[in-house]
């Protein structure tokens, strides 16, 4: 289930940011546009939750990698 409103969402993932950094996590910040993170999940055939927006981020940053490799290359 996804936070009802923005503000609790960000109160949210400012916590969670912070423990994980005081364990050394490195971090990077994403941005998820609801329209794509909604078309995407109807194509996984998936529920609109946190566990799909991870999932959704996830494949965003590894497409985003991959491209950057390439383009060293």
């Amino acid at each position: 289930m996804l936070e009802p409103t923005f503000d609790e969402w960000l109160s949210f993932a400012e916590d969670k940011v912070k423990a994980l950094e005081r364990q050394g996590v490195r971090l990077q910040k994403v941005d998820v546009d609801v329209d794509e993170l909604i078309s995407w999940c109807r194509a996984q055939n998936r529920k609109v939750d946190g566990p799909a927006r991870t999932r959704f981020v996830i494949e965003k940053v590894r497409k985003a990698d991959r491209a950057r490799k390439r383009d060293r290359l």
